[in-house]
């Protein structure tokens, strides 16, 4: 599930950015294409002519007012065209990079989670049963405890806890700290985080 998301975040965010590319490029630097019909201007003389004589004889129409008009409408509408389509192409851009961030938001968080699970099914592997009990009840106490009161709650001795406590800290699953008369017993974060 979180695979298929990913993978259409990276797929919408790679053909948005595509898509803006190709679209900006030829404003930005000509070289590359013809700049998008939007950007064209309209002009209203006749600009195309078969008959060099018909070019010599022809003379622009008188700039009347309705002539005018039309002029400006036209402006006006090539202005607006013109900031619609490069907002579709900067929301292009933006959309991409939202796309992309955002599958590699669901990247990590499945890494995060593998990680995680590889490390709960090693720890099974490599410890005994008294140090899974352990670190059953640690968990279940939000993480830290006293040394005395794992004696308690396992049932265990306090030298067998000692011994238990011990090997787990030395693989690096467990913290112990001195408190008071006892130590304290804290599962590592980095492990055992959520």
């Amino acid at each position: 599930m979180y695979t298929v998301a990913m993978m259409l975040c990276f797929i919408y965010g790679g053909i948005s950015f595509f898509f803006f590319l190709t679209q900006i490029m030829p404003i930005v630097a000509p070289e590359f294409g013809p700049a998008p019909a939007f950007m064209e201007r309209i002009e209203l003389e006749p600009q195309n002519y078969s008959n060099v004589s018909m070019m010599q004889n022809w003379t622009p129409p008188a700039r009347d007012q309705s002539l005018n008009a039309t002029h400006e409408r036209i402006t006006r509408f090539q202005t607006r065209v013109t900031a619609y389509f490069l907002t579709v192409i900067f929301i292009s851009l933006f959309g991409s990079a939202i796309a992309i961030v955002a599958g590699l938001a669901i990247y990590l968080l499945m890494r995060k989670k593998d990680r995680r699970e590889l490390t709960k099914s090693v720890i099974d592997v490599v410890t005994t049963p008294e140090e899974k009990l352990v670190l059953k009840e640690l968990e279940e106490n939000g993480g830290q405890m006293t040394q005395a009161e794992l004696a308690k709650r396992t049932k265990l001795t306090k030298v067998k806890i000692h011994r238990v406590v011990k090997r787990l800290e030395s693989i690096g699953i467990v913290s112990k700290y001195s408190y008071g008369m006892t130590n304290k017993i804290k599962l590592e974060k980095k492990i055992f985080q959520k």
